[in-house]
């Protein structure tokens, strides 16, 4: 993504956020909550605080969204997860 340019709050990583000198490391944390969001059907910050939340780089396991989120089906294979 070119410099300048701003993503959604959800989509942001935490350099993004701190205004700080920002990579391609950047693009590759917003595909990270690009494939979350298409796993689990949500983005991995999304409601409260969402700022705080990109700031303690945390995000639920996609199965504990998925259970929040009562999405039944094929099991999430460990590798996605630890992706």
């Amino acid at each position: 993504m070119a410099r300048g340019t701003s993503r959604p709050l959800g989509y942001m990583s935490p350099q993004q956020l701190e205004r700080q000198l920002t990579s391609h490391l950047d693009d590759i944390d917003s595909l990270g909550a690009t494939v979350y969001e298409l796993l689990a059907g949500k983005p991995p910050f999304y409601t409260g605080q969402i700022d705080h939340q990109i700031r303690e780089k945390v995000a639920p396991s996609i199965a504990a969204r998925r259970a929040d989120l009562q999405i039944s089906g094929t099991e999430i294979p460990r590798s996605w997860e630890e992706t």
